[in-house]
């Protein structure tokens, strides 16, 4: 009973701290000292050690010698692989998905899209959302996209990689209104059409080839966004971007 309750604790604890990171909740490079933890997280030093150590596994945690688990870094670096990265697996998977999905496939699709749309449309006139429950419902849209894609790793991968991209899209993205919503309508017709050619329409803010046409004012300022969380000291004019809490920043192009 005890070894249950652990479980069900230590499970608890992981999904809470590794979505206060990834929404900024923890922001890059806050030193993750045990005491603290326990308090704000009522878990036991030994769940906390096992939880930080499954993270640091999965990135979103670094551990280094004489300064103990601290929440791992970002970097403009960063930021250009993983956006490649989610680019290359999500267009591969939506390809394969696309040509195989079924009729109960696509009534998950336009399920999931019609969730992501209604609150979508409730951000656009100016309402307040919930922002786990808005990114909950876009990740069941693009998990959805590609869960026909008939390979399980890959499935999985993305998940990971989904995470990494949305805990930068949390520090400097944010929604970016009627552009998203149209691009993830756009998404919907092409699954629905098995329009393969057409399915690369995510993403397009930051990846590096597609970002420099479309958005190259606001990508050079989600750079120099991404520069102050990584320690990096921005320029005069760039103090207004390195606030505290800029992560709430919500960019709208």
């Amino acid at each position: 009973m005890d070894n249950n309750v652990d479980s069900a604790t230590g499970a608890s604890t992981y999904l809470s701290i590794r979505g206060d990171i990834i929404f900024g909740e923890l922001p890059p490079g806050s030193k993750l000292t045990l005491a603290p933890l326990r308090d704000r997280y009522g878990s036991s030093i030994p769940t906390l050690r096992e939880v930080l150590n499954r993270l640091t596994s999965e990135g979103f945690v670094v551990l280094e010698d004489q300064k103990g688990f601290q929440v791992a870094p970002v970097s403009v670096k960063g930021l250009k692989e993983i956006a490649s990265l989610r680019e290359l697996l999500e267009t591969s998977a939506l390809q394969d998905s696309f040509k195989a999905g079924s009729v109960d496939w696509e009534s998950s699709v336009l399920a999931a899209h019609h969730r992501l749309a209604t609150i979508e449309a409730a951000m656009i006139r100016g309402e307040k959302v919930d922002v786990r429950t808005w990114k909950e419902c876009d990740r069941r849209f693009h998990a959805a996209l590609i869960a026909a894609n008939g390979s399980d790793f890959l499935i999985r991968t993305h998940n990971s990689v989904f995470d990494h991209y949305l805990r930068y899209q949390m520090l400097a993205l944010g929604f970016r209104g009627k552009p998203a919503a149209e691009e993830h309508r756009k998404l919907l017709d092409a699954a629905l059409a098995r329009d393969v050619p057409r399915r690369s329409m995510f993403c397009t803010f930051i990846s590096p080839r597609a970002s420099k046409r479309r958005f190259p004012l606001a990508r050079s300022a989600v750079f120099r966004l991404v520069e102050c969380y990584s320690g990096r000291t921005p320029a005069e004019n760039d103090l207004s971007i390195a606030s505290p809490y800029v992560s709430r920043l919500i960019l709208n192009f």
